[in-house]
């Protein structure tokens, strides 16, 4: 983690803070009514930095993920709801909250997160949306035992369709293509 990626997450993490204090202002002062979503915004928003603070290394998404449930609604951070689309509160029991939407604000606080945090995002994305080494491996394990059983004919064919494989796929036909070729 860098110290750049350090301070931009103590930076939005003041800045939530600081949502979460005009929230209780705004409830005190017009006695408006703090939805679920509020609270469990402020008891993420508690464990993101106490997390934080005792593993520095393991808590480098946390701040991202605080985000992303914020950007979705499923916590909020204020008591003035903003979201596309139907904005009444839900209540149950006595207990209201927001129904999870997109908020638009908040949207431009994580695109902005994004933009001022580009290390800590690389990976992130890295981490969600591209395969583990342990995936590309049993990948290439089963490419390498299906075309490594197929008869030089069906090989042939293969070969000719290279470039519509996955790329452990075209590794596997390389290892094999240089095995048969010897």
């Amino acid at each position: 983690m860098t110290k750049n990626s350090k301070y931009v997450d103590i930076a939005f993490l003041i800045v939530l803070g600081i949502l979460l204090v005009l929230t209780v202002i705004h409830h005190f002062v017009d006695s408006s009514i703090i939805p679920i979503n509020t609270y469990a915004g402020f008891f993420c928003w508690i464990f993101v930095i106490v997390y934080r603070i005792k593993f520095p290394a393991k808590s480098v998404f946390f701040v991202a993920y605080l985000l992303i449930l914020a950007v979705f609604n499923i916590i909020g951070f204020s008591v003035a709801f903003v979201a596309l689309g139907d904005i009444s509160p839900f209540e149950r029991n006595g207990m209201y909250f927001w129904v999870p939407g997109i908020n638009p604000v908040l949207l431009i606080f994580f695109i902005a997160y994004i933009f001022s945090n580009r290390a800590t995002s690389k990976v992130l994305y890295d981490k969600l949306f591209k395969p583990g080494q342990i995936e590309v491996e049993r990948n290439y394990n089963f490419y390498y035992e299906k075309f490594s059983a197929c008869s030089n004919e069906e090989f042939n064919k293969i070969i000719k369709m290279f470039n519509d494989y996955p790329t452990e796929a075209q590794d596997a036909i390389k290892k094999i293509w240089a095995e048969r070729s010897i």
